[in-house]
């Protein structure tokens, strides 16, 4: 028993360590790769802007006449005037488009890609997990160590019924 919580114990501090250094390792990771410069970062912004505007214009129709980017999708809800949202398919369009993107894997939609779920997500399910795997364990050890008739108070009395 004092190894299987042990074991418990020390998968719990390992995944607690993991969940408590993965911002730092993400930040570590991005700081790797080549810094945009200001004007990279300004034109990507310039490319966005022009590309909701686009969106803005085709979606009154009621379709998109080619797949946008997610981000430039996202800008072009934000910048869609109240009498546009309200009286155009604008925002139906634009939403069936932005779930397509997520689906489709195409449209330059900037993720790692690897699962649907974030990272905190995935780490407390397996925490959650752990728990149950380990309270299983602890229960099936007391039920072993009860012995084979279980605990003693629940013998049955041999006298008659």
């Amino acid at each position: 028993m004092g190894s299987l919580r042990l074991a418990a114990s020390a998968a719990a501090v390992a995944l607690a360590a993991a969940v408590a250094t993965w911002p730092a390792a993400a930040a570590a990771g991005t700081q790797s790769q080549a810094q945009p410069t200001a004007t990279a970062a300004q034109a990507g912004a310039n490319a966005t802007q022009a590309q909701a505007q686009a969106i803005l214009r085709q979606c009154a129709t009621g379709q998109l006449t080619r797949s946008y980017p997610a981000a430039a999708l996202q800008a072009a809800l934000r910048e869609m005037p109240a009498s546009q949202r309200q009286y155009s398919p604008c925002v139906d369009v634009i939403e069936a488009a932005l779930a397509g993107a997520g689906h489709s894997g195409g449209g330059g939609t900037g993720g790692s890609g690897g699962s649907f779920l974030p990272t905190p997500v995935l780490v407390l399910l397996v925490l959650v997990v752990l728990g149950g795997v380990t309270a299983g364990a602890v229960a099936v050890r007391r039920r072993q160590s009860a012995g084979p008739g279980g605990p003693r108070g629940d013998q049955p009395s041999g006298g008659a019924s």
